[in-house]
Protein backbone atom coordinates (compact mmCIF):
# COMPACT_ATOMS: atom_id res chain seq x y z
CA UNK A 1 0.00 0.00 0.00
CA UNK A 2 1.19 3.31 -0.86
CA UNK A 3 1.70 6.36 1.49
CA UNK A 4 2.82 9.89 2.03
CA UNK A 5 5.88 10.55 3.76
CA UNK A 6 7.24 14.10 5.41
CA UNK A 7 10.97 14.84 5.60
CA UNK A 8 11.05 17.46 8.64
CA UNK A 9 14.39 18.55 8.14
CA UNK A 10 13.05 19.73 4.32
CA UNK A 11 9.77 19.99 4.85
CA UNK A 12 9.08 18.09 1.50
CA UNK A 13 6.38 15.06 0.81
CA UNK A 14 7.09 12.02 -0.89
CA UNK A 15 5.28 9.40 -2.04
CA UNK A 16 6.41 6.08 -1.46
CA UNK A 17 4.51 3.28 -4.15
CA UNK A 18 5.54 -0.24 -3.89
CA UNK A 19 3.05 -1.66 -5.84
CA UNK A 20 5.21 0.10 -8.52
CA UNK A 21 7.68 -2.05 -7.45
CA UNK A 22 11.40 -2.30 -8.75
CA UNK A 23 13.48 -4.26 -7.05
CA UNK A 24 16.48 -2.95 -5.72
CA UNK A 25 18.85 -4.71 -8.58
CA UNK A 26 16.42 -3.52 -11.39
CA UNK A 27 18.24 -0.12 -10.25
CA UNK A 28 21.28 -1.30 -11.57
CA UNK A 29 22.69 1.60 -13.76
CA UNK A 30 24.28 -1.63 -17.12
CA UNK A 31 26.51 0.55 -18.62
CA UNK A 32 28.89 -1.36 -20.58
CA UNK A 33 32.05 0.46 -19.59
CA UNK A 34 32.55 1.15 -15.66
CA UNK A 35 35.03 4.21 -14.23
CA UNK A 36 37.62 1.25 -13.56
CA UNK A 37 37.54 0.11 -17.02
CA UNK A 38 38.87 3.50 -18.65
CA UNK A 39 42.37 3.96 -19.24
CA UNK A 40 44.50 4.99 -16.33
CA UNK A 41 45.73 8.05 -18.04
CA UNK A 42 44.36 9.78 -21.24
CA UNK A 43 46.83 12.56 -22.94
CA UNK A 44 43.99 14.45 -23.92
CA UNK A 45 42.93 14.98 -20.77
CA UNK A 46 43.34 18.27 -19.02
CA UNK A 47 42.94 16.80 -15.54
CA UNK A 48 45.91 14.19 -16.29
CA UNK A 49 49.18 14.20 -14.75
CA UNK A 50 50.96 15.89 -17.65
CA UNK A 51 48.31 18.31 -18.42
CA UNK A 52 48.79 20.49 -15.47
CA UNK A 53 49.70 23.59 -17.84
CA UNK A 54 46.11 23.60 -19.07
CA UNK A 55 44.37 24.50 -15.65
CA UNK A 56 46.56 27.50 -14.90
CA UNK A 57 46.06 29.44 -11.22
CA UNK A 58 46.51 26.33 -9.24
CA UNK A 59 45.41 27.41 -5.57
CA UNK A 60 46.05 23.87 -3.84
CA UNK A 61 48.27 20.96 -4.17
CA UNK A 62 48.76 17.77 -2.17
CA UNK A 63 51.97 15.71 -2.63
CA UNK A 64 52.96 12.35 -2.57
CA UNK A 65 56.40 11.35 -0.67
CA UNK A 66 58.00 11.67 -4.34
CA UNK A 67 56.36 15.04 -4.90
CA UNK A 68 53.96 13.75 -7.08
CA UNK A 69 50.49 15.56 -6.76
CA UNK A 70 47.60 13.93 -5.53
CA UNK A 71 45.01 16.00 -5.38
CA UNK A 72 45.38 20.00 -7.01
CA UNK A 73 42.88 22.68 -7.18
CA UNK A 74 42.49 25.39 -9.58
CA UNK A 75 40.10 27.78 -11.29
CA UNK A 76 37.43 26.55 -14.12
CA UNK A 77 38.24 27.27 -17.17
CA UNK A 78 34.77 27.21 -18.16
CA UNK A 79 33.49 29.21 -14.83
CA UNK A 80 29.69 29.54 -13.74
CA UNK A 81 30.92 32.56 -11.79
CA UNK A 82 33.86 34.91 -11.92
CA UNK A 83 35.47 37.22 -9.19
CA UNK A 84 35.05 40.08 -11.27
CA UNK A 85 31.41 41.87 -10.39
CA UNK A 86 29.48 44.85 -12.08
CA UNK A 87 25.88 45.61 -10.05
CA UNK A 88 23.60 46.60 -12.72
CA UNK A 89 20.96 49.41 -12.57
CA UNK A 90 17.73 47.98 -11.75
CA UNK A 91 14.64 48.27 -13.80
CA UNK A 92 12.36 49.86 -11.11
CA UNK A 93 11.94 47.50 -8.54
CA UNK A 94 12.16 44.24 -9.98
CA UNK A 95 15.29 44.02 -12.66
CA UNK A 96 18.62 43.26 -10.68
CA UNK A 97 21.40 42.07 -11.71
CA UNK A 98 25.35 41.38 -11.44
CA UNK A 99 26.90 41.18 -15.16
CA UNK A 100 29.87 39.15 -15.03
CA UNK A 101 27.97 36.30 -12.55
CA UNK A 102 30.17 37.57 -9.58
CA UNK A 103 31.70 34.91 -7.52
CA UNK A 104 34.38 31.97 -7.50
CA UNK A 105 34.31 28.29 -9.34
CA UNK A 106 37.26 26.11 -8.93
CA UNK A 107 37.47 22.38 -9.67
CA UNK A 108 39.31 20.01 -7.51
CA UNK A 109 41.21 16.92 -9.37
CA UNK A 110 40.74 14.57 -6.72
CA UNK A 111 43.59 12.03 -7.98
CA UNK A 112 45.81 11.65 -11.22
CA UNK A 113 44.48 8.30 -11.92
CA UNK A 114 41.99 8.61 -14.92
CA UNK A 115 40.07 5.59 -14.03
CA UNK A 116 38.95 6.09 -10.28
CA UNK A 117 36.38 7.69 -8.34
CA UNK A 118 35.90 7.92 -4.82
CA UNK A 119 34.11 5.08 -4.17
CA UNK A 120 37.67 3.20 -5.61
CA UNK A 121 40.04 5.21 -3.54
CA UNK A 122 41.21 4.40 -0.04
CA UNK A 123 40.19 5.97 2.57
CA UNK A 124 43.43 7.94 2.95
CA UNK A 125 42.76 9.05 -0.39
CA UNK A 126 39.51 10.08 0.24
CA UNK A 127 40.89 12.11 3.52
CA UNK A 128 43.17 14.26 1.16
CA UNK A 129 40.13 14.78 -0.87
CA UNK A 130 38.21 16.19 1.84
CA UNK A 131 40.98 17.94 3.17
CA UNK A 132 41.14 19.83 -0.17
CA UNK A 133 37.31 20.65 0.28
CA UNK A 134 37.83 21.91 3.91
CA UNK A 135 40.88 23.84 3.18
CA UNK A 136 39.71 25.87 0.09
CA UNK A 137 36.74 26.70 2.16
CA UNK A 138 38.33 28.13 5.03
CA UNK A 139 40.09 30.01 2.64
CA UNK A 140 37.07 30.98 0.26
CA UNK A 141 35.24 32.06 3.27
CA UNK A 142 37.49 35.04 4.03
CA UNK A 143 36.31 36.65 0.83
CA UNK A 144 33.45 39.05 2.03
CA UNK A 145 31.80 39.58 -0.98
CA UNK A 146 30.65 35.50 -0.87
CA UNK A 147 27.69 34.61 1.15
CA UNK A 148 27.69 31.17 0.19
CA UNK A 149 29.98 28.60 -0.70
CA UNK A 150 28.40 24.91 -2.59
CA UNK A 151 30.88 21.65 -2.68
CA UNK A 152 29.66 19.52 -4.71
CA UNK A 153 30.95 16.52 -7.18
CA UNK A 154 28.67 14.61 -10.65
CA UNK A 155 29.69 11.57 -11.13
CA UNK A 156 28.45 10.45 -14.83
CA UNK A 157 26.81 12.38 -17.74
CA UNK A 158 23.32 11.76 -16.17
CA UNK A 159 24.24 13.83 -12.75
CA UNK A 160 25.90 16.29 -15.14
CA UNK A 161 29.27 15.61 -15.30
CA UNK A 162 31.16 16.57 -18.62
CA UNK A 163 34.57 15.59 -17.70
CA UNK A 164 35.74 12.33 -16.81
CA UNK A 165 39.04 12.70 -14.77
CA UNK A 166 37.36 12.17 -10.97
CA UNK A 167 36.49 15.56 -9.67
CA UNK A 168 34.56 17.62 -7.78
CA UNK A 169 33.45 21.57 -7.50
CA UNK A 170 33.44 24.45 -5.68
CA UNK A 171 31.29 27.38 -6.31
CA UNK A 172 31.08 30.54 -3.80
CA UNK A 173 28.57 32.51 -4.09
CA UNK A 174 27.75 36.52 -3.78
CA UNK A 175 23.73 35.67 -2.76
CA UNK A 176 22.02 33.11 -0.46
CA UNK A 177 19.77 30.80 -2.77
CA UNK A 178 16.01 30.67 -1.80
CA UNK A 179 16.24 26.71 -1.50
CA UNK A 180 19.19 27.09 0.79
CA UNK A 181 17.74 29.97 2.24
CA UNK A 182 14.79 27.69 2.97
CA UNK A 183 16.53 25.36 4.20
CA UNK A 184 17.84 27.48 6.72
CA UNK A 185 14.81 29.20 7.97
CA UNK A 186 13.19 25.54 8.13
CA UNK A 187 15.58 24.32 10.47
CA UNK A 188 15.48 27.60 12.61
CA UNK A 189 11.48 27.17 13.18
CA UNK A 190 11.92 23.73 14.08
CA UNK A 191 14.91 24.86 16.61
CA UNK A 192 12.77 27.69 18.30
CA UNK A 193 9.43 25.54 18.13
CA UNK A 194 11.47 22.72 19.86
CA UNK A 195 14.14 23.74 21.25
CA UNK A 196 16.84 21.20 19.69
CA UNK A 197 18.49 20.93 16.08
CA UNK A 198 16.00 18.77 13.51
CA UNK A 199 19.40 16.64 12.24
CA UNK A 200 19.88 15.97 15.72
CA UNK A 201 16.75 14.68 16.01
CA UNK A 202 16.66 12.81 13.18
CA UNK A 203 20.02 11.53 14.24
CA UNK A 204 18.63 10.08 17.29
CA UNK A 205 15.72 8.61 15.66
CA UNK A 206 17.76 6.85 12.39
CA UNK A 207 20.05 5.77 15.38
CA UNK A 208 16.70 4.15 17.49
CA UNK A 209 14.96 2.15 14.47
CA UNK A 210 18.52 1.09 12.47
CA UNK A 211 16.14 0.04 9.68
CA UNK A 212 17.19 2.92 7.12
CA UNK A 213 20.92 3.29 8.61
CA UNK A 214 23.33 1.92 6.03
CA UNK A 215 27.15 2.79 8.01
CA UNK A 216 27.27 3.79 11.45
CA UNK A 217 30.47 4.81 13.44
CA UNK A 218 31.78 6.40 16.43
CA UNK A 219 30.73 10.08 14.68
CA UNK A 220 29.07 9.49 12.00
CA UNK A 221 25.79 8.52 10.74
CA UNK A 222 24.94 7.42 7.00
CA UNK A 223 21.18 6.74 5.99
CA UNK A 224 18.45 6.58 3.59
CA UNK A 225 16.47 8.96 5.14
CA UNK A 226 12.59 7.92 5.80
CA UNK A 227 11.36 10.42 3.42
CA UNK A 228 14.18 10.53 0.82
CA UNK A 229 12.45 11.50 -2.83
CA UNK A 230 14.93 9.21 -4.92
CA UNK A 231 15.97 5.68 -4.59
CA UNK A 232 18.94 4.78 -2.72
CA UNK A 233 19.62 8.51 -1.65
CA UNK A 234 21.81 8.54 1.54
CA UNK A 235 22.81 11.26 3.89
CA UNK A 236 25.70 11.23 5.95
CA UNK A 237 25.61 13.52 9.34
CA UNK A 238 28.29 14.02 11.87
CA UNK A 239 27.04 13.25 15.26
CA UNK A 240 28.63 16.43 16.86
CA UNK A 241 26.46 19.14 16.33
CA UNK A 242 28.02 21.82 13.87
CA UNK A 243 26.98 24.15 11.25
CA UNK A 244 29.58 24.47 9.19
CA UNK A 245 31.69 21.77 7.22
CA UNK A 246 34.71 24.27 6.98
CA UNK A 247 34.96 23.72 10.97
CA UNK A 248 35.11 19.72 10.87
CA UNK A 249 37.73 18.48 12.70
CA UNK A 250 41.12 16.72 11.35
CA UNK A 251 40.08 13.48 13.40
CA UNK A 252 36.16 13.76 11.91
CA UNK A 253 37.39 14.56 7.97
CA UNK A 254 39.60 11.15 8.63
CA UNK A 255 36.67 9.05 10.03
CA UNK A 256 33.87 10.45 7.28
CA UNK A 257 36.69 9.30 4.61
CA UNK A 258 36.05 5.75 5.84
CA UNK A 259 32.60 6.40 5.86
CA UNK A 260 32.23 7.84 2.28
CA UNK A 261 34.26 5.06 0.79
CA UNK A 262 32.07 2.25 2.34
CA UNK A 263 28.82 4.50 0.58
CA UNK A 264 30.08 5.24 -2.56
CA UNK A 265 31.57 1.56 -2.72
CA UNK A 266 28.41 -0.19 -1.72
CA UNK A 267 26.09 2.02 -4.12
CA UNK A 268 29.23 1.60 -7.07
CA UNK A 269 28.66 -2.63 -6.30
CA UNK A 270 25.33 -2.51 -5.96
CA UNK A 271 24.61 -0.82 -8.73
CA UNK A 272 26.75 -0.75 -11.21
CA UNK A 273 28.53 2.47 -11.04
CA UNK A 274 25.74 4.51 -11.34
CA UNK A 275 25.86 8.67 -11.70
CA UNK A 276 24.86 10.41 -8.77
CA UNK A 277 25.69 13.62 -7.27
CA UNK A 278 26.88 14.52 -3.87
CA UNK A 279 26.63 17.51 -2.21
CA UNK A 280 28.09 19.49 1.09
CA UNK A 281 25.33 20.88 2.83
CA UNK A 282 27.08 23.68 4.90
CA UNK A 283 26.83 27.00 6.80
CA UNK A 284 29.23 29.92 6.58
CA UNK A 285 31.76 30.04 9.71
CA UNK A 286 30.41 33.01 11.13
CA UNK A 287 26.99 33.49 10.04
CA UNK A 288 24.19 32.55 11.83
CA UNK A 289 22.65 28.87 12.21
CA UNK A 290 25.60 27.61 14.43
CA UNK A 291 22.60 26.64 16.94
CA UNK A 292 20.14 25.12 14.35
CA UNK A 293 21.98 24.14 10.93
CA UNK A 294 24.05 20.72 11.22
CA UNK A 295 26.24 20.29 8.02
CA UNK A 296 26.18 16.86 6.00
CA UNK A 297 26.61 15.48 2.52
CA UNK A 298 23.78 14.11 0.33
CA UNK A 299 24.14 11.84 -2.79
CA UNK A 300 21.46 11.22 -5.00
CA UNK A 301 22.02 8.14 -7.21
CA UNK A 302 20.74 9.27 -10.84
CA UNK A 303 17.86 6.49 -10.82
CA UNK A 304 14.64 8.31 -11.84
CA UNK A 305 13.25 11.23 -13.85
CA UNK A 306 10.83 13.87 -13.21
CA UNK A 307 7.79 13.43 -14.85
CA UNK A 308 4.43 14.99 -15.15
CA UNK A 309 3.15 14.70 -11.44
CA UNK A 310 7.00 15.60 -10.27
CA UNK A 311 7.04 19.17 -12.28
CA UNK A 312 3.52 19.43 -11.31
CA UNK A 313 3.51 19.11 -7.47
CA UNK A 314 7.12 19.53 -6.86
CA UNK A 315 6.74 16.14 -5.40
CA UNK A 316 8.39 12.63 -6.09
CA UNK A 317 7.24 9.21 -6.72
CA UNK A 318 9.60 6.05 -5.38
CA UNK A 319 8.66 2.65 -5.65
CA UNK A 320 11.46 1.03 -3.52
CA UNK A 321 11.09 1.86 0.21
CA UNK A 322 14.28 3.48 1.32
CA UNK A 323 14.62 0.96 3.91
CA UNK A 324 14.97 -1.86 1.15
CA UNK A 325 17.47 0.32 -0.37
CA UNK A 326 19.12 0.33 3.02
CA UNK A 327 19.40 -2.98 3.65
CA UNK A 328 20.27 -3.95 0.11
CA UNK A 329 23.11 -1.83 0.45
CA UNK A 330 24.33 -3.24 3.74
CA UNK A 331 24.22 -6.59 2.37
CA UNK A 332 27.22 -5.84 -0.79
CA UNK A 333 30.46 -7.88 -0.08
CA UNK A 334 32.80 -4.86 -0.40
CA UNK A 335 35.44 -7.83 -0.64
CA UNK A 336 33.94 -8.02 -4.32
CA UNK A 337 35.23 -4.02 -5.29
CA UNK A 338 37.79 -3.84 -8.01
CA UNK A 339 40.23 -0.95 -7.82
CA UNK A 340 41.26 0.76 -11.25
CA UNK A 341 43.63 -0.83 -13.56
CA UNK A 342 46.93 0.08 -14.29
Amino acid sequence: MSELRYNVATRDWVVVAPERARRPEDFHAGRPITTADRPAHRADCPFCPGSEDHTPGETLRFCDAQGNWMVRSFPNRYPALTPESQEGRPKGNLFRRRRFGSGTHEVVAESPLHNTTLGLQSPAEIEQVLRAWRQRSQDLFHRPELEHLVVFKNHGLSAGCSQEHPHSQIIGLPVLPSSVRRRFDDAARFYQKNQGCVFCEMLRVEQEEAARVVVETYGFLAFVPFASDSPFSVWILPKRHSHCFALAETTEIRELAGVLKQVLARLYLALKDPDYNLIVHSANPPGPGSHFFHWYLSIVPRLSRMAGFELGTGMYIRSSPPEADAAYLRQVNLEALEGPKS
